[in-house]
């Protein structure tokens, strides 16, 4: 039952004004398993849907100084590999149930 749920993390961090006022700020993102949406303060800053890479979101426009929090949605791999199975032209093993 665990891998066909959706799960939420979520972490506040801080952050002081030198960083809210650098040019880019940068969130990287490294396994994160697989299909996910990732937020700043509410803001979308980014999607990953493979896990074995490293994703880097500018989250400069997402930031405040002080207190944020990120949120990380997780899809279930199983219902989104279903899902994307159903739109290819040709039958996929498991793909169609």
């Amino acid at each position: 039952w665990i891998a066909m749920d959706n799960w939420t993390y979520s972490k506040s961090f801080q952050l002081d004004e030198s960083v809210v006022k650098a040019s880019k700020v940068w969130l990287l993102c490294h396994g994160i398993d697989t299909v996910a949406n990732i937020s700043v303060n509410g803001h979308v800053v980014g999607m990953t849907n493979n896990q074995h890479r490293k994703y880097y979101f500018d989250i400069k426009n997402a930031v405040q100084s002080g207190s944020n929090t990120v949120v990380v949605a997780f899809e279930s791999a199983a219902t989104y590999s279903i899902r994307q199975a159903r739109n290819y032209p040709y039958p996929v093993y498991g793909g169609t149930s």
